[in-house]
């Protein structure tokens, strides 16, 4: 069996961490993109939201404690902003910390 820190040699880019009024972090991150979801503003406008989930080690957020609403996530040219889905920005499976996100910019 492969652990965290394995897969994300294998499968992860560096990405930069960032929270407003607190310095940014470079952490290796796995991206999965999940499906776009449309959302009817009800004049018939349809927006697309593109979000992914972010797969890291949960120790390297130490200096953020846990993902907030509002976190960057960028690699320099796709900006994601930590969302999160239903009521969680978040949840954490063996060290690895899974990370909701929608996609702002890029």
């Amino acid at each position: 069996m492969m652990g965290p820190d394995s897969f994300l040699a294998r499968e992860g880019s560096n990405w930069t961490y960032t929270r407003p009024g607190q310095a940014a972090a470079t952490i290796k991150f796995y991206k999965a993109d999940l499906p776009p979801t449309l959302i009817d503003n009800g004049t018939g406008q349809l927006t697309e939201i593109i979000m992914a989930s972010f797969r890291g080690l949960f120790t390297a957020l130490a200096a953020f404690d846990k993902p907030l609403r509002g976190d960057k996530i960028t690699d320099g040219t796709l900006t994601y902003e930590v969302q999160p889905i239903i009521d969680k920005c978040f949840y954490t499976v063996g060290g690895l910390v899974h990370i909701h996100a929608k996609r702002v910019a890029g």
